[in-house]
């Protein structure tokens, strides 16, 4: 039975892209992106995706927004409007979980102001012809009728009252994208995807366009929004520092699939799945006479159009015996939240960091 307090949820969550070919335009294959996730989000919790470019990353996120139409499974948000705040004929009660999937169009636009999104590239996230007022009042002229903000002059102070909330000046109204820099537009991305009060925020890489000192700036901002609006995020990486700053939970993405989930400080100290003890390995240290062991993966990562049978990991594994071809292993759990996809997780012959 799921916790009550559970925010989002997916069950078995595919997302394959078809491939076509020739003059008849026939199916020949399929890229698998995403192949078969399962975990469930808190209300209140920033959850860390992480993994090597390509893995399926973003294309989750995508797919739990419903950019991309899943291909198999179920994901289900909280519906946590009241029959006041719902429209005539809501059929869902306030707390329970509603399958996407299920949803008329007009239901699903209705539900998107729960669920919104920070995109990697901020510049090109936001509409160069268009003002940043305009841009940060869009949603707002989108949703009409569904807020309080139904004039002109009630959107415009609600506006500049986000832009101080993103540490941004009242000027910022008139001008344009290219007239800031890339800390700045990210915060105007950062802007309009809480201007609807959403839950479920998914952050693609929302830092990694940016400089260092500005990452910082941003992330913090983004910690304390989380405290102040009661968000919840998704948070897309692969700089596993950033990573560790902002994340209570991580799940360890590889070739489309979930390999290990445990709370972030867990993670880091005891990675289990060989993949992700590579993964820690490979984090810069600042100290210059520390002696870290490197775990260096061998070969390159497999095709997502043909994934190798069993263990998706198996061809670059150290320790990958027979089984791991043959057979897929179950994301199981070995520690109180601690899971782990491989056959031999935990055993002796297995090294740690």
């Amino acid at each position: 039975m799921r916790d009550k307090n559970t925010l989002l949820s997916l069950s078995n969550v595919k997302k394959y892209f078809p491939i076509h070919k020739g003059v008849f335009y026939r199916h020949v294959g399929d890229v698998h992106a995403v192949d078969g996730i399962t975990f469930d989000v808190q209300e209140g919790e920033t959850i860390g995706l992480v993994g090597e470019s390509g893995c399926g990353k973003s294309t989750l996120g995508k797919t739990i927004l419903h950019l991309y139409n899943p291909t198999d499974g179920e994901i289900s948000l909280k519906n946590t409007f009241t029959q006041e705040e719902a429209p005539e004929g809501w059929p869902f009660a306030e707390g329970e979980l509603v399958n996407l999937e299920k949803l008329t169009s007009k239901q699903l636009r209705f539900m998107r102001q729960n669920m919104q999104m920070i995109f990697q590239d901020p510049m090109e996230a936001l509409n160069s012809r268009m003002p940043v007022g305009t841009i940060i009042e869009e949603p707002f002229i989108i949703h009409a009728g569904e807020h309080p903000f139904d004039t002109p002059a009630k959107r415009k102070e609600e506006v500049l009252r986000l832009l101080k909330e993103v540490g941004l000046p009242e000027s910022a109204y008139y001008k344009y994208p290219h007239q800031f820099s890339g800390g700045q537009r990210q915060r105007i991305g950062i802007a309009r995807a809480i201007a609807l009060k959403p839950k479920l925020v998914v952050c693609d890489e929302p830092v990694s366009a940016l400089d260092v000192s500005v990452q910082s700036q941003v992330l913090n901002l983004m910690v304390k929004l989380q405290k102040e609006l009661g968000l919840t995020y998704i948070f897309i990486a692969h700089n596993l520092s950033v990573v560790k700053f902002i994340a209570d939970r991580i799940c360890v993405m590889y070739l489309g699939r979930i390999v290990e989930t445990a709370k972030s400080e867990e993670i880091y100290q005891k990675p289990l799945h060989p993949y992700t003890q590579a993964l820690i390995s490979a984090i810069p240290e600042p100290d210059p006479n520390l002696d870290k062991e490197k775990q260096i993966l061998e070969g390159d990562v497999p095709s997502p159009i043909d994934p190798p049978s069993g263990c998706h990991f198996h061809p670059r594994c150290p320790y990958a015996q027979s089984v791991c071809q043959e057979k897929e292993p179950e994301l199981r759990e070995l520690e109180e939240g601690h899971c782990v996809a491989c056959h031999f997780a935990g055993n002796q012959h297995q090294r740690s960091i």
